[in-house]
């Protein structure tokens, strides 16, 4: 059960975490067309996503053009604070590079480390637990109690040395907006 836990609070933190970058997009109240990219993809995911859902997917002009006008033209903010950008990895290693390059936030492996490495064997594990594949007292016994409570140990203390690297690289308003 352990590793269904780890899984669970490093799914709710990077949830967290973004949801945490996309409100204080929104807090500073700057206009789409004066943030970083990765917020401006937040500001137009809906217009975006309404794209890909229509028939044939294809994009009319008018269509372009309004997500343009709402990027380039538009003074408010219309960032979407519930978006997650979930790249279809189930959160292993890539779902985290992509947070981290989309909002510029450097490399997390050398913030995770150890951690890092063992992250994608994390998912798989639990995912083999929630889908029926593998009961939890089978992913289980491959742990030593000691080595359960080393692994718990080490994500806490890797994944508080992520949001605090966030916290301290987005501190400034300055990190949200696009240098002019």
């Amino acid at each position: 059960m352990g590793i269904v836990l780890l899984y669970a609070a490093y799914e709710h933190l990077l949830h967290s975490l973004v949801r945490g970058l996309l409100e204080a997009a929104v807090a500073i109240r700057s206009g789409n067309r004066r943030l970083k990219t990765g917020f401006r993809v937040a500001a137009v995911v809906n217009q975006l996503q309404s794209i890909s859902d229509s028939r044939g997917g294809r994009v009319r002009p008018n269509t372009a053009r309004e997500v343009v006008r709402t990027l380039d033209e538009s003074r408010g903010c219309t960032v979407d604070v519930n978006w997650f950008p979930d790249d279809g990895t189930h959160m292993k290693r890539t779902q985290v590079s992509s947070f981290f390059d989309l909002f510029d936030l450097g490399d997390p492996a050398s913030i995770l480390r150890e951690a890092w490495d063992r992250l994608d064997t994390i998912v798989d594990e639990r995912n083999a637990i929630a889908h029926g594949r593998r009961r939890a007292d089978e992913v289980g016994r491959q742990y030593t109690r000691q080595d359960l409570l080393c692994l718990v140990d080490l994500w806490e203390q890797r994944w508080l040395e992520v949001a605090a690297v966030i916290e301290q690289r987005t501190y400034d308003r300055s990190f949200f907006r696009s240098p002019r």
